[in-house]
């Protein structure tokens, strides 16, 4: 491989001899060798750590980790932002070393395919890897062309025909990725012939309309057009992408908003109520006057209320986008049975955007190569043609994993903000740690992907006998500004009467010898197991297509949640670990403060 990186210098223009190696190789021409993979062994973790946070969104959730070592500010454990930070990098580093390595694959199946090519007169197999410029190549009808190749005959009646390869030479223009266009001249025989696009067989295509035919080596391995169009992707965005990230961006600023007010909140209650307490609750060292107490305090709540912007969202985007992409690859109705090809997801960005086209651009049949494209069904004006689209249940799914998603962290997350005009603004959370840890890696996460996956509306061959199924996705009715704001205020009605409702139910109640029932671990407890029961509840509703999976997971969530509630409550752990283990037991009446 190492063949492929190698550097060399500009060219001006290119000069080609046929089959003279010797005078080809003192340009420096890169060979047939090919390198799509983007890492090895050495370099993949530090190179997918620096391309991951890259993203905005990453780094933010490592500066709120770094907040969180500062203990003036932080009222939560380093772990409730690493646990998932580091959970959702390694999830992307496997998707991503996964990826290349299939890449590496396909780079050894490419490189090691036979071509003909002609050495001394005969025609002999050679690896593609080791195709040089100036190399005479025959291919066959159905053939892939190995590099990019000047045509010089063809068993077509009309083919070009240079077939005494001695003396002849090519000067042309230098590689590029201009598909539609080559410049160039031949020399043979004191002659000279005018190249063109027209001339040239393209690396990647296959030879049709011929049953053979000899070209030269032109361009190889990376200066071929193929090549110098796959440089940098260009990231394909859906419009559910484009939504997504404005949301986030209104959704930072409203976490703002609410920091700025529980700041402003603490500035007034440290200088009206907090001073007289300075001799039972003193300031930190750090701290020497009210109003740097509400600046600490607003980035102690930036780390709290920072899962209304979950960094799980967009690894289970991409989840479930490969899930989605899974279903097309194993599609049978999409199973070429004459080529005996299934069909292949080659992007997993705009499955959820199948069956919304609006125009279809095909090009011309090539003289030696084929483009076929085969009618399957449309709709126009609402009436359907043909028997074959895919249901549009990729955009529905994705519609209702994110209004979910959406619901849910709001719901979990301001009920810390109702707690702070109750508890001094003094950035206390109302659930643990682990609780907060948990939520959305744990508890709330294999629902809501398996929603993503598996639900639909209505049975496949409804959808395609009624077109009129993929409207919402053409016009973006199921998941928009208005849809993400009617989510958004489900879920901070959800969260009031998971605050208010436990609050009120315990701020006067007494246990039978007159002492207050009210203390934090059983507000805390109260407040966290129904919001997992109710948000359970909710998805269940969501859900339009029961499958197993879905039983599975909904109920698993639930049991799990209480098999860890109890087990952290449990004594034994208490005994093991006192420092961590705190709510064990009868816990001493610690009152909500009001």
């Amino acid at each position: 491989m190492a063949l492929c990186a190698k550097k060399r210098p500009p060219e001006e223009e290119r000069r080609a001899r046929a089959n003279d190696r010797e005078y080809n190789e003192k340009f420096q021409y890169a060979s047939n060798c090919i390198k799509t993979s983007k890492y090895n062994i050495l370099t993949f973790l530090p190179v997918n750590l620096f391309e991951q946070f890259q993203e905005v969104a990453n780094t933010y959730f490592l500066f709120l980790l770094i907040l969180q070592l500062i203990p003036q500010i932080s009222s939560l454990s380093w772990f409730t932002t690493i646990v998932p930070l580091v959970l959702v990098l390694t999830i992307t580093a496997v998707k991503d070393a996964t990826d290349d390595y299939f890449r590496h694959r396909s780079d050894n199946q490419v490189n090691n395919r036979q071509s003909q090519v002609l050495i001394n007169g005969i025609l002999q197999q050679e690896q593609w890897m080791n195709v040089r410029v100036g190399d005479i190549i025959k291919l066959e009808n159905n053939q892939f062309v190995a590099a990019d190749l000047l045509l010089l005959s063809s068993s077509e009646p009309h083919g070009l025909c240079y077939i005494e390869t001695a003396e002849l030479e090519v000067i042309c223009e230098p590689p590029n990725n201009k598909l539609d266009k080559f410049s160039g001249t031949l020399y043979w025989k004191e002659n000279k012939f005018p190249l063109s696009n027209q001339n040239m067989l393209l690396r990647g295509c296959v030879l049709r309309n011929a049953e053979w035919c000899f070209g030269l080596v032109i361009f190889a391995g990376p200066d071929t057009k193929l090549m110098q169009n796959s440089g940098r992707t260009k990231f394909k965005r859906t419009s559910i992408d484009r939504l997504m990230n404005t949301l986030v961006l209104w959704i930072f600023g409203f976490l703002v908003c609410m920091g700025v007010i529980l700041a402003i909140g603490n500035a007034i209650w440290e200088h009206e109520v907090g001073t007289r307490f300075q001799v039972y609750l003193p300031w930190d060292e750090a701290v020497d006057s009210a109003f740097f107490s509400g600046f600490l305090s607003f980035w102690s709540y930036i780390i709290i209320l920072n899962t209304v912007v979950p960094i799980s969202l967009y690894v289970s985007v991409e989840v479930i986008r490969l899930g989605h992409s899974y279903f097309i690859n194993w599609d049978k109705k999409m199973f070429c049975a004459r080529r005996r090809t299934p069909a292949e997801a080659r992007t997993t960005t705009l499955s959820e955007e199948l069956g919304q086209v609006e125009y279809v651009f095909s090009d011309k049949t090539g003289t030696l190569t084929q483009n076929i494209m085969v009618f399957s069904k449309c709709s126009i004006h609402g009436r359907s043609y043909g028997r074959r689209p895919r249901p549009p249940w990729s955009y529905l799914r994705m519609c209702k994993f994110l209004c979910y998603f959406f619901y849910k962290n709001f719901a979990f997350t301001m009920v810390h903000f109702w707690f702070g005009f109750f508890c001094g603004f003094s950035a206390q959370t109302v659930y643990d740690q682990y609780f907060i840890t948990l939520y959305n890696i744990v508890y709330t996460s294999l629902p809501v992907l398996a929603m993503g996956v598996f639900d639909q509306d209505v049975p496949e061959q409804r959808s395609m006998e009624h077109p009129k199924l993929y409207e919402p996705g053409q016009l973006n009715l199921l998941f928009n500004k208005r849809e993400f704001f009617i989510c958004i205020a489900q879920g901070i009605y959800t969260s009031v009467l998971m605050f208010f409702v436990p609050y009120g139910a315990f701020a006067e109640a007494t246990r039978d010898d007159g002492t207050q029932l009210a203390d934090y671990q059983s507000f805390a407890v109260t407040v966290a197991t129904s919001l997992v029961i109710v948000v359970s509840i909710q998805i269940g509703l969501d859900t339009g297509y029961w499958t197993a999976i879905n039983h599975f997971f909904i109920w698993g969530s639930l049991a799990v949640y209480f098999a860890i509630l109890f087990a952290m409550h449990s004594n034994g752990l208490f005994d093991m670990f006192p420092d961590q283990f705190r709510f064990v037991g009868e816990s001493p009446s610690l009152p909500v403060c009001g």
